[in-house]
């Protein structure tokens, strides 16, 4: 799953966030084991991509695994503005 998790930064940094969006997908059915990070990573493609109501959903599936996750807390408020 490395080839996916790097596959989906640099589209994620290229601002191909559909692109993104789907090799993080990817990540979360595999169930890897960082998957706070992946869900962080999900949301921020889908918010890129305008996708706001997947972003919330990625996002609060992030700090339900890592609540204290400040990234991901700043990114949260973000979608809900």
């Amino acid at each position: 799953f490395e080839g996916h998790r790097a596959l989906g930064s640099v589209l994620l940094e290229r601002g191909d966030y559909d692109l993104a969006a789907r090799e993080y997908e990817v990540l979360v059915a595999l169930k890897v084991p960082d998957l706070a990070n992946t869900y962080f990573n999900l949301a921020s493609a889908e918010f890129g991509a305008g996708r706001i109501a997947e972003a919330r959903r990625s996002i609060l599936r992030c700090l339900e695994i890592a609540p204290s996750f400040e990234a991901a807390q700043e990114l949260l408020l973000r979608i809900v503005r």
